[in-house]
């Protein structure tokens, strides 16, 4: 019975031993396993998209500062959107990550970057929006550069209109003044000498004078210009009746009241005709000067105009503030001109066009300065905010990337804990095997030979007596023979 209780001691303590190392494994293993699945499914995957995150965010602004530099209002920056949205895509599988980890820190960091992402697609969309108006205020600032450059080119076209008839007028007038004046030098010839020559070159010139007028005429004068043409045709005819009746007059019959009676209406006349040629040309000479000044003024303006518009687009081009601000200077001077213009424009229609050019300037300098405007806003709040933005983006997913791989470094230290922890049981565990079975096999072994040792021992003195006995009867035995 106390060997039998032996035997199942030793092997319940084995048992118990084998038991226990397996639990050991068993949790060590399960512990590995937890680590693995958190290395897996937080450390790296938080790696992963924050590794994604830092991706988009770069692309994105590579593409979206490519895509603001070269705007078109075609592009519809599709292309950015659909990063922007996968950007957002990724930040809410870290939240996700974040929320399953529950770690405060983390879901503060994801929060932000929620926040930025938010902001970043808020701004790029402002910035667009900026830079369509602005592109909507270039088209206006061309189309009423354009417009005010066809109004001065109608009024340069006018204008040397006018000076061509004015001019072609004052030529027409000295001519016409010329005949008169030839006229009355071969009447008082004719009186003196009576040539056939000087009768006849009076016809001409009257007749010649008559058509200059008509042409004169067709020079679209003014009302006052036209009646004194009419006035002029008058005297010339009535000129030349006076000196034909003087003609026809004058012989040996001739009746002297009536030859001085012609001879007064010829002078008044000549006088009439000469006074029409003085206060013509007295009249017309400050119109052509006029004419004259408004010619070089419309093509001052004119010139002043295409100036700002090419500093408009050098601006454009090139950015330099120096161009935009002899730009502004310049379109700041139009309304000046044009307002000395009208001073020197007396007809209505010239009145209209100015009208319309100060109009045409006016939404021009109003639509270049809601361009400034905008451009200084994009530049220095909207582009400066969007490039922050982007950088605290970065910032926050390489943060993410060190935090996760500092989270899987110590999963990795742990599981390394966990294994050398694991090793050095396992190596107690075999230690403490080898001593439990060899002083179990010991004790058994003790416990079995020691009942059998005592048998041999408690035998012995019996066989010997069994010899003893057995000598005794063989030799009574060989006696007995």
């Amino acid at each position: 019975m106390r060997l039998s209780l032996r035997l199942k001691t030793g092997f319940a303590s084995m048992t118990v031993l084998v038991a226990a190392i397996g639990l050991g494994g068993f949790l060590m293993l399960d512990r590995i396993r937890g680590n693995v699945d958190l290395m897996t499914s937080q450390s790296l995957a938080g790696v992963r998209l924050a590794v994604n995150v830092e991706r988009l965010a770069l692309l994105n602004r590579v593409l979206a500062d490519k895509e603001l530099k070269e705007f078109s209002t075609e592009n519809q920056g599709n292309t950015v959107k659909e990063k922007l949205q996968e950007l957002g895509s990724n930040i809410h599988d870290i939240k996700v990550l974040s929320e399953r980890s529950e770690d405060i820190e983390l879901s503060s960091k994801v929060l932000q970057l929620e926040s930025s992402a938010q902001d970043l697609r808020a701004l790029y969309d402002s910035a667009r929006e900026t830079l369509a108006a602005n592109r909507a205020k270039e088209f206006r600032m061309d189309e009423k550069g354009k417009e005010l450059d066809a109004i001065m080119e109608a009024f340069m076209t006018a204008k040397k209109k006018d000076f061509q008839e004015a001019f072609e007028s004052l030529g027409l007038v000295n001519e016409v003044r010329s005949l008169v004046l030839e006229s009355r030098l071969r009447e008082k010839k004719y009186q003196d000498i009576q040539d056939r020559f000087d009768l006849q070159a009076l016809e001409r010139n009257v007749k010649t004078a008559l058509e200059t007028l008509d042409r004169l005429e067709k020079l679209n004068p003014s009302e006052i210009e036209a009646k004194q043409i009419l006035q002029a045709k008058q005297a010339l005819s009535d000129y030349f009746q006076a000196f034909m009746s003087w003609v026809n007059e004058f012989g040996e019959a001739a009746r002297p009241e009536i030859l001085s009676e012609v001879a007064k209406t010829m002078n008044r006349t000549g006088d009439t005709l000469d006074q029409f040629t003085d206060e013509y040309l007295r009249a017309k000479q400050p119109s052509v000067e006029r004419i004259i000044n408004s010619v070089f003024l419309v093509r001052k303006i004119g010139e002043t105009a295409l100036k700002a518009r090419e500093l408009e687009k050098a601006f454009l081009a090139h950015q330099n503030s120096a161009h935009w601000e002899e730009m502004y200077n310049l379109v700041s001077s139009l309304p000046g001109m044009l307002e000395e213009l009208r001073k020197l424009s007396p007809t209505a229609q010239e009145a209209n066009n100015i009208n319309r050019a100060l109009e045409a300037v006016q939404i021009y300098s109003e639509a270049a300065n809601e361009w400034k405007v905008n451009y200084s806003r994009l530049n220095s709040e909207i582009l400066p905010a969007l490039y922050k933005t982007w950088d605290l983006i970065l910032a926050l997913a390489q943060a993410l990337q060190m935090e996760s791989w500092n989270q899987s470094d110590l999963v990795t230290e742990n599981t390394r804990g966990i294994v050398a922890t694991s090793n050095t049981f396992s190596l107690i565990s075999i230690v403490a095997g080898l001593i439990l079975g060899g002083l179990l096999a010991f004790f058994l072994s003790r416990s079995v030979l020691r009942p059998i040792n005592r048998a041999v021992a408690g035998l012995k003195p019996a066989s010997q007596q069994v010899a003893s006995a057995a000598l005794q009867v063989s030799s009574s035995s060989q006696s007995l023979a």
